[in-house]
């Protein structure tokens, strides 16, 4: 299964002993849709991905780690997939994950 950064986040929260409503009235957000975020129905902005990261005190790089590498798939020579940690990521996971790289190269 492919760890996507939902999951992360709640692994990171749970190692922090934080509740859903804890970490949500840390960050003044609704403790639901985080709920969503965390089992990856809703995606995450990157604004709010950094103000979690913030409350734990966790650089961004180090959590979205330097793992990504490609390979050819065989379909065609324009066609990769992007694999981390041994796991084919989802394009929902590419699109999270180009907006998170836009935003910090931003300097915002």
């Amino acid at each position: 299964m492919i760890e996507g950064i939902g999951e992360k986040l709640k692994k990171l929260r749970k190692e922090n002993k934080d509740t859903l409503r804890e970490l949500a009235n840390k960050i003044n957000y609704d403790w639901s849709n985080l709920s969503k975020i965390e089992r990856g129905k809703y995606g995450i902005t990157p604004d709010l991905l950094k103000d979690i990261l913030d409350v734990y005190g966790v650089d961004p790089n180090d959590f979205l780690g330097n793992v990504l590498r490609t390979t050819d798939t065989g379909v065609s020579r324009y066609e990769k997939r992007f694999v981390v940690d041994g796991m084919e990521t989802t394009e929902r996971e590419i699109a999270d994950a180009i907006r998170l790289i836009r935003y910090f190269r931003s300097g915002d």
